[in-house]
């Protein structure tokens, strides 16, 4: 299975080429409400992991206008040079994506498949990702906190791992996470909760 094209440089191009001026205003506005999620810079993150982070949450949980991010705005109104079938890849990004604090419980490498069960759930969801696939140590457990989005019926992720730790849950505490109501994080929580605020 070949992994789908998601090219958000397409995605950024379009929005700065749309209006330069704005758009400098906009990633300005922007960049200070990460920071104040982030409750300052959190420590020991690097400035590549800083602008990663920033970028994923910019395209997909930054709402510029209420209800209207830079991704969801892309794959409803493309330009007309747009590629129909990234259009519509990113269209199914948009509306499956999510993030969520995962158990890893197997992994596939030859298969580039790790399977993950999210912790609030219990639901498990087979993420092919070969770089995710190839660093897991077969047979090893652990916590992942990502995002993860499907596309037509496969599940990916479309952006970096924020986390993952080697640990092995027990069945207790699995089941105290599990939750009658999901009440799954936010990127920004995740980045806080692994690298603490400043």
């Amino acid at each position: 299975m070949s992994a789908p094209s998601l090219d958000y440089a397409e995605v950024l191009d379009y929005f700065i080429a749309s209006d330069m001026a704005k758009s400098k205003k906009l990633a300005a506005k922007a960049s200070k409400q990460f920071v104040a999620e982030l409750g300052n810079a959190p420590r020991n993150m690097s400035e590549e992991q800083t602008q990663a982070f920033f970028l994923e949450w910019f395209l997909f949980d930054y709402e510029y206008e209420p209800g209207m991010t830079l991704a969801k705005s892309y794959a409803a109104n493309p330009p007309a040079s747009a590629d129909p079938a990234k259009v519509a890849e990113l269209k199914q990004v948009v509306d499956t994506q999510f993030c969520a604090i995962f158990w890893v419980e197997g992994v596939a490498p030859l298969l580039n498949i790790t399977t993950l069960e999210e912790a609030e759930s219990g639901q498990r969801f087979a993420v092919h990702n070969p770089g995710l696939a190839h660093s897991v140590v077969p047979g090893a457990k652990g916590a992942l906190g990502c995002r993860i989005c499907q596309i037509d019926g496969e599940w990916y992720l479309p952006g970096e791992p924020v986390f993952y730790f080697l640990v092995e849950p027990t069945q207790q505490l699995k089941d105290s996470l599990h939750l009658a109501e999901l009440n799954r994080p936010s990127f920004t929580s995740l980045i806080v909760q692994h690298f603490g605020r400043a």
